[in-house]
């Protein structure tokens, strides 16, 4: 498949999200709509749980940083006599 779309001049592939650049992906080999709609609902689904999970874990590392700081040991400098 050499099938091959033109983005409009002020928008670059960094500027689509990545439901955007599959729509567009789509677009271009001539994917049928009633399944690009059932393939989109699918990304949808996709994303938001994968967003969840990233949430999820860096607020699982965020608690677990917190337990390693309560248990570093506590050092003091004392001045040499």
């Amino acid at each position: 498949m050499d099938e091959r779309i033109r983005l409009p001049q002020d928008q670059t592939v960094g500027d689509l999200t990545p439901a955007e650049l599959l729509g567009k992906y789509w677009q271009a080999s001539h994917t049928p709509e009633e399944d690009v709609v059932a393939l989109q609902e699918l990304v949808a689904e996709i994303l938001h749980d994968e967003a969840k999970a990233v949430e999820e874990g860096a607020e699982e590392a965020e608690e677990m940083e917190v337990k390693e700081e309560s248990r570093k040991p506590i050092t003091m400098d004392v001045p040499a006599k």
